[in-house]
């Protein structure tokens, strides 16, 4: 977003990371790409239709793409940005299995993502360590967040802290 990094799988991002599949179409050659995993990242896999629709039906099994034309996968897989993403949605699956995760870790694998705050102030929130909890918010907050919804809530957050420190 303006050339900003606003953190993996933020929904204001062009990909974020959790579709199931891109589709490509060229109309006038008749050719259609798909994505291939994670997350549209894989190979786009070509099929010539004017093929596919002048075959009769598959009397064997027999592969119908035309992998002269396929599309690399984006090369965003190979980096250690991407390895560290999978180290993110880790932590977070931990976190939502009730195991504990240290908010620094959690938040060095997506450092400019809100929700990397979010999280580690839900963590600190957790274990009653408040004043913790709400720098991490505040640190959220500063982020780009994905809704208004989100930022209430991170708010909310921030004052249910407040007031148990008192």
């Amino acid at each position: 977003m303006e050339n900003t990094d606003i953190g993996q799988g933020n929904e204001k991002a062009i990909n974020q990371m959790i579709a199931h599949h891109s589709i490509i179409f060229e109309p006038q050659k008749k050719l259609v790409w798909v994505s291939t995993g994670p997350w549209q990242l894989g190979e786009f896999v070509c099929y010539d239709l004017e093929k596919i629709f002048s075959m009769s039906g598959m009397k064997t099994s027999r592969e119908i793409a035309d992998s002269s034309l396929n599309l690399p996968a984006d090369s965003f897989l190979l980096t250690n940005g991407y390895r560290l993403f999978l180290k993110y949605r880790a932590y977070k699956k931990e976190l939502a299995e009730g195991r504990e995760v240290n908010p620094d870790s959690l938040i060095a694998t997506n450092p400019n993502y809100y929700q990397a705050y979010q999280l580690a102030g839900n963590e600190m929130f957790r274990k009653k360590d408040y004043e913790h909890a709400i720098l991490y918010y505040r640190q959220s907050l500063s982020k780009e967040i994905a809704t208004k919804t989100e930022e209430n809530e991170i708010r909310n957050q921030i004052t249910k802290s407040e007031e148990r420190l008192k």
